[in-house]
């Protein structure tokens, strides 16, 4: 029987009848370490992002009811990880996973999955795709000193997203969920959608061979694409302490976290203190390989 309500006990928090909030979060915890040390081991930087790095900042760990880890990688450590993965990992466990020409993640970012677990989204159901559990892997683009520039940088931000996903968002206004919707019917070819993200990636990451003042998230809609972020926040990773164990986070998370969140220190009410998760389905102990036509199909894949 699930807990409801707000989180005070991750341990008792029931995502399903067999896996607690913090069986989930101690799962995700192994990967991240995983791409710790991994990242250490080849000079790459990332910072966690988001909630992940709040819960660092203020936690010392998890914020109690987080159910996700997301961190950020600068677009040349980013490009540096998609070519080194499969030569280093230990891929019969963890995958790396992007959206290519011939391989549809239906996410605009990156991800390092558990292929021993599954993980399957409400929107993936009908997708024959790596399902395992994921930490999200932001990509972020240095940005124009220019502002009329970055606005450029912004819109092929927006059309990359789009078509790199390739499905109605889930999590925008109705506007934006008519206007996706409209694109993709009247664009339907695989390899065309591919040509404009890719030519849109290209635009939007234009100016990562410079030196610039800001750094930014391109891909994650209009409002993150118009916040700056100061590019010295990132240079050298601070080390903070997350559930026992130093990870990276930006260099001044402090300042980072005031700009994507404001007060960051003070707790939501306590109403609002429950995981944000929504996943059709869950399963630590077994890869997702296994629910292929039980959990998930592929009957939308050549649609």
């Amino acid at each position: 029987m699930a807990v409801l309500g707000p989180v005070k006990d991750p341990s008792v928090y029931m995502l399903n009848e067999t896996t607690s909030l913090k069986d989930y979060q101690d799962k995700l915890l192994e990967i991240l370490l995983y791409f710790d040390d991994f990242c250490r081991k080849h000079g790459l930087r990332y910072y966690l992002a988001g909630g992940t790095c709040i819960g660092a900042v203020r936690h010392q760990g998890y914020i109690p009811w987080d159910c996700d880890v997301d961190v950020i990688m600068l677009r040349d450590d980013y490009e540096k990880l998609t070519k080194i993965w499969d030569q280093y990992a230990d891929t019969s466990r963890y995958v790396f996973d992007r959206t290519t020409e011939t391989n549809n993640m239906r996410a605009q970012v990156g991800a390092i999955k558990d292929v021993n677990t599954t993980y399957i989204r409400s929107h993936n159901t009908h997708y024959d795709m790596n399902h395992g559990m994921p930490i999200d892997i932001l990509v972020w683009d240095k940005l124009s000193d220019n502002a009329f520039a970055r606005k450029i940088q912004v819109f092929n931000g927006m059309v990359f997203s789009l078509f790199n996903a390739q499905r109605i968002p889930n999590q925008h206004g109705g506007l934006a969920k008519v206007v996706t919707k409209i694109l993709l019917g009247i664009i339907r070819s695989k390899s065309l959608r591919y040509k404009i993200w890719s030519r849109c990636e290209k635009r939007m990451s234009k100016y990562n061979d410079r030196e610039t003042t800001y750094v930014g998230e391109l891909v994650c809609g209009y409002k993150n694409g118009c916040r700056l972020y100061k590019a010295e926040w990132f240079k050298e990773p601070k080390e903070l302490m997350f559930e026992g164990h130093k990870v990276y986070c930006p260099t001044y998370p402090e300042k980072y976290l005031e700009v994507r969140y404001g007060d960051f220190m003070t707790l939501p009410p306590e109403d609002e203190r429950i995981p944000k998760f929504t996943p059709a389905f869950i399963d630590l102990k077994k890869s997702y390989k296994e629910y292929k036509g039980t959990e998930y199909d592929d009957s939308e894949e050549n649609k």
